[in-house]
């Protein structure tokens, strides 16, 4: 699978622009501004997290705004990929990060105030320079799915902007999605 097999999509992945940059991994600065979101998260065992709905997150609708579906996605993501090497640690050791350029997401069931929820990914595949992510929000204690995401990420260097080869280290851990 190519970033071309996604219709529509002009990204050159050798010529990562300046708009990918909002989405670094920036779990732990993003925490700070936005504490009332992280207490609400507990960890779980590696690949899946869980949190609680926020009765802050309801819209006029009675249930979890759609912005906060993709804000728990992206934190906790972000989270769980630093249980396979790539998160904070990762981009303060080799000045890299992964940024999204592709991200699908489906919206299945409603979660209301307080619902308990799981959130997991699963790394579906890697190449040299991207990593392709599922995740899968649950409800916790009735088991539906609540929504899912499918995400392109790109590794890029964050002195120069552009895509670059995941570092040799990693291999152990991409080796099996390649």
């Amino acid at each position: 699978m190519a970033v071309s097999d996604f219709p529509g999509h002009a990204l050159d992945c050798e010529r990562i622009t300046h708009r990918t940059g909002a989405n670094l991994l920036l779990v732990g600065l993003w925490a700070a501004a936005y504490p009332q979101v992280m207490t609400a998260i507990t960890i779980l065992p590696t690949g899946s997290r869980s949190a609680q709905v926020d009765p802050s997150w309801v819209d006029i609708y009675g249930h979890m705004n759609m912005a906060y579906y993709v804000k728990l996605f992206d934190d906790l993501g972000h989270d769980i990929l630093a249980d396979h090497g790539l998160g904070e640690a990762y981009t303060r050791k080799f000045g890299f990060g992964l940024f999204t350029v592709k991200a699908a997401i489906d919206y299945l069931r409603e979660v209301t105030a307080d619902a308990p929820l799981t959130i997991s990914l699963t790394i579906e595949k890697a190449d040299s320079k991207r990593l392709w992510t599922k995740l899968e929000m649950r409800h916790s204690e009735q088991g539906y799915v609540a929504a899912t995401m499918a995400q392109l990420a790109v590794n890029v260097s964050l002195a120069t902007r552009r895509a670059v080869v995941f570092p040799a280290e990693l291999d152990a851990v991409l080796d099996s999605y390649r």
